[in-house]
Formats: C-alpha cells, structure tokens, sequence
C-alpha cells in the first residue's frame, strides 16, 4: 500500500513550504512530544502507522493524552471509554499493552 504524502507540502496561498527546517526534523528524534506537537510530524507519523497498519497505537496515545487533561468529573466516563475502545479484549481498536508492561517492570 503506498500512502500518498502530498498533504504535507507547500498549501495554495503560502509562500513557504511547511516542511520542518532540518534542526526541528532532528528534534523529534529526541522526544516524542516535539514530533506529536509539530503537525508535519505527527502527519507523518500517522501517515507511517497507517502504513504499518498501527495506527491505533497513536490513536491510544492520544486518547491518554486527551485524558490527561480532564475535568476529573468526566474522567470516569472517558476512561471506560478508552478501555472499551483499546484495551478490552476484541476491543475495536486494540493495543498492544503487554509491550508496555515489559518495559515498565524493568
């Protein structure tokens, strides 16, 4: 499948292209919250895990993230959420979380 990438260029209207200069590019290879705060970057990296067909993985990422950042009041309903969403076996979206626990007990 080849994933097309032309989104992420020059836009009608804008003199400059929106691609990174080379030291931003360098930065997300240092921490992942510059590459998911960038938009080219996180396209990009949508654009490669849809291509790895792991796409939920980001889309997990996210949803914590979002969550995060909640009114506690309404955290209770949007953890159910995520959990019937990526985490419930047959979820929809399923992850992978028995990765994550491997690395947490080192």
């Amino acid at each position: 499948m080849r994933i097309h990438l032309a989104f992420l260029g020059k836009r009608k209207g804008e003199s400059l292209s929106v691609r990174p200069q080379p030291e931003e590019a360098q930065k997300w290879t240092e921490c992942f919250s510059t590459l998911m705060t960038s938009k080219y970057g996180s396209s990009l990296y949508r654009a490669f895990l849809l291509r790895e067909f792991s796409n939920e993985n980001l889309e997990f990422w996210l949803a914590v993230e979002y969550y995060k950042n909640m009114k506690p009041k309404k955290m209770a309903a949007r953890a159910a959420q995520i959990y019937q969403d990526f985490v419930a076996v047959q979820a929809p979206k399923e992850v992978r979380l028995k990765i994550l626990f491997c690395f947490i007990q080192r």
